[in-house]
């Protein structure tokens, strides 16, 4: 995000303080923004590759596993992908911005609204889902639309 006033670029999750929007130009790339007069900040460097943080791979094997329904309880999944499961709860909410429990419940209702709208029954579509029970389906469902 090159800042007219200052000249410029950096990444949109730079520490620097936020400048005003109306000093804000996007470009798709860096080297659009160093055609355009702008210069990399020193803080955030945004021409170089940034090291990736090692537990984003684990937060996606993890939603991975959710995805697939292999395991229910999140120290069960905390404990597959490497982590405790204070730090898996703190991982997992940080890059994905729910926690583990909710990220499966969004997966289960929207595997249930996928089967319902494919023509399925509705009692099959939310056994198929994932869900225990009908009434589970009925309260995550009165949960998410309230």
């Amino acid at each position: 995000m090159p800042v007219a006033t200052t000249g410029v670029f950096c990444r949109p999750s730079c520490a620097s303080r936020q400048p005003l929007r109306e000093n804000v130009t996007f470009f798709v790339s860096s080297e659009e923004a160093r055609r355009a007069g702008f210069r990399p900040c020193k803080r955030c460097k945004p021409t170089q590759a940034r090291a990736q943080d090692p537990t984003i791979d684990r937060v996606v094997e993890a939603c991975r596993l959710i995805e697939r329904g292999e395991m229910i309880r999140s120290s069960e999944i905390a404990g597959a992908v490497g982590l405790s499961a204070f730090y898996f709860q703190r991982v997992f909410k940080k890059h994905v911005g729910v926690t583990p429990q909710a990220y499966r419940r969004r997966v289960l209702a929207e595997r249930a609204r996928g089967a319902i709208r494919s023509g399925r029954s509705i009692t099959a579509a939310i056994y198929d889902a994932g869900y225990s029970s009908s009434s589970r389906f009925m309260t995550a469902s009165a949960v998410s639309s309230g």
